[in-house]
């Protein structure tokens, strides 16, 4: 954004800007959610999922009635 300018010291100041905040983020961790216990946060995230997908009763109905779209 700094390089549009045509300004030298525009474009680096933007540059150094943009360096510190990419810095800033990278130094806050891994994940982008905060959570003090890793654990929980991916119990919540992937605890509550079946391990294998269930079709329901009313899909499977709908795909015998419409063969043509079965395997979306």
């Amino acid at each position: 954004m700094g390089a549009i300018s045509k300004k030298p010291g525009v474009a680096v100041s933007s540059g150094l800007a943009m360096g510190l905040f990419m810095f800033a983020l990278d130094m806050t961790g891994p994940s982008t959610v905060w959570e003090g216990n890793q654990e929980v946060l991916t119990n919540k995230m992937y605890g509550n999922l079946p391990k294998t997908h269930v079709e329901s009763e009313a899909l499977s109905n709908l795909k015998e009635k419409y063969p043509k779209f079965q395997n979306l």
